[in-house]
């Protein structure tokens, strides 16, 4: 022939993508013309290179080979994590998972361990859906801390690494039941007394919102005592609630009182080890009515006090003010007031009834001071009059013990 003229040496790329190419572009000559054999070339990271030989004559004919065939370039390295969850294990069944990637082609991961001993957990597990899930049998490993490397491999044979620490924890052996002791031929006889309740207090009146309730309890044989606090709950005139629970534990329990007002119960019941159970004697306190809940006449203002039953207090110096209340059958009842040298004089009625004349002198002063009024046990309205004009009158609040 005429002789070869020029040789030219083609590429053409495609995308590579979950270890397979996608669509080739157009082909496009690299380099010089007539490059010494071989030749080299560097493709883009991530892609699909094939190439051919363009070969011109002097007469002016051209020849192509055929393509070479798909060269896969991947330069990418795999990248994932060890899950934090993974930071504890033990037994023959501990699972170890993670997290591995590659933008390219799947991922074989092979997970090793190194600390008191060395060794591996598994070779080449698939990453499905970018994690991965290894079985390792910790059962024959000393106790300790070990670093877990996760090292992942893509189809190209790039490399990466990942690792976590991770305590190993085996629990010893379990200790071989031991046959219990024969008891002896004597046994001791069973329980059947109930605790006793020595002892249950609780303030008659009680001033802020909880009440702090205490008791002793005893029983004849050994073993913890439980206990559950109960209370039931009545207003100035109304019905009683039923019993329901108000705690449960130890002596001392602090238990909120409901409205202002209100007469509330307690009672205790205690069961010992072997189920004998006691319910104690009911004990009750009132939470008195403030000053300001009460029905008033003319000539009363209000002063403020730090030591005043919720800081406040109905005071008057005018004969004849009146304060009044309606209430309900009852064990008790008295009045809240300040007491000193330099205070005054009230009676109390029951309706159209006196029942007592009331001194407020004291030779020192003295707030929240708790008055009972004898005989007020009938339902009917109460009034607190102020008699004369022998001092101040300061009324604080009204107790009704239902």
């Amino acid at each position: 022939g005429s002789g070869i003229g020029t040789w030219r040496l083609q590429r053409r790329i495609a995308t590579l993508a979950g270890g397979a190419c996608q669509p080739f572009g157009a082909w496009s000559n690299r380099g010089s013309a007539n490059p010494a054999s071989p030749a080299t070339d560097l493709p883009p990271n991530n892609s699909c290179a094939e190439y051919r030989l363009v070969v011109t004559d002097l007469a002016g004919n051209v020849a192509t080979s055929s393509g070479s065939g798909s060269v896969k370039v991947d330069r990418t390295v795999p990248f994932g994590a060890l899950d934090d969850a993974s930071a504890s294990a033990g037994g023959d069944a501990a699972t170890i998972t993670g997290l591995a990637n590659d933008s390219t082609s799947d991922v074989l991961v092979t997970l090793t361990y190194a600390g008191r001993v060395d060794g591996s957990i598994c070779i080449d597990a698939p990453a499905v859906g970018g994690r991965y899930a290894c079985t390792w049998n910790t059962t024959t490993l000393p106790n300790g801390t070990y670093t877990v490397t996760a090292t992942m491999r893509d189809a190209a044979g790039n490399l990466g690494y990942a690792t976590l620490s991770v305590a190993v924890y085996n629990a010893p052996p379990a200790t071989p039941p031991v046959a219990p002791t024969p008891e002896p031929t004597t046994r001791r006889p069973r329980d059947v007394e109930a605790p006793t309740v020595q002892r249950f207090t609780v303030p008659k009146v009680t001033f802020g919102a909880y009440a702090v309730v205490r008791w002793d309890v005893t029983d004849n044989a050994d073993g913890d005592l439980t206990y559950r606090v109960e209370q039931r709950t009545t207003t100035p005139r109304g019905a009683w609630s039923t019993w329901r629970q108000a705690g449960s534990g130890p002596s001392p329990r602090v238990i909120r009182l409901p409205k202002r007002g209100a007469s509330t119960c307690f009672r205790v019941v205690a069961t010992d080890a072997a189920g004998n159970k006691v319910t104690g004697p009911t004990t009750c306190t009132t939470l008195p009515l403030d000053d300001r809940e009460l029905a008033r006449s003319s000539g009363w203002s209000k002063r403020s006090s730090k030591f005043a039953l919720n800081r406040t207090l109905s005071t008057t110096r005018k004969d004849g003010a009146w304060l009044r209340a309606r209430i309900g059958a009852n064990h008790g009842v008295s009045i809240i007031a300040s007491t000193g040298p330099r205070a005054g004089k009230v009676r109390v009625y029951l309706g159209d009834k006196q029942l007592r004349t009331l001194s407020l002198r004291t030779k020192k002063a003295k707030y929240r001071t708790v008055i009972r009024i004898p005989g007020a046990i009938k339902p009917g309205v109460l009034r607190i009059v102020v008699v004369g004009r022998t001092g101040a009158v300061q009324v604080d609040g009204l107790a009704v013990t239902r």
